[in-house]
């Protein structure tokens, strides 16, 4: 599974047969497991209904699971759609803003 993960290793001795005089060490680590390459993953609802002439807000949600640097843009859709939100991180959380005409 992807993601950072504290790996601590133990050591000890075994005091020459004295339990008394036994040492141990223990060291961690961050052990980080990524992916070559994954396609990011965007959650967003399938069908909607727009009113001419009334703004609608879309929740988007994208995720990028070997946490490349994403861009974003909405490449169809009707005229003046933009993303609004966009928060950085892990994931994305974006919301597209919609105005449908009549045209």
């Amino acid at each position: 599974m992807r993601g950072d993960y504290t790996i601590t290793v133990v050591a000890q001795d075994d005091g020459d047969g004295n339990i008394n005089q036994t040492l141990v060490q223990a060291k961690s680590f961050v052990l980080s497991v990524r992916s070559d390459s994954e396609a990011p993953i965007i959650s967003a609802p399938t069908n909607m209904v727009a009113l001419v002439g009334q703004a609608m807000v879309i929740p988007v949600s994208v995720r990028d699971l070997d946490q490349d640097a994403l861009t974003y843009t909405i490449l169809s859709g009707p005229p003046g759609a933009t993303l609004l939100k966009v928060i950085e991180s892990m994931s994305l959380s974006a919301q597209a803003k919609v105005l449908p005409s009549a045209q």
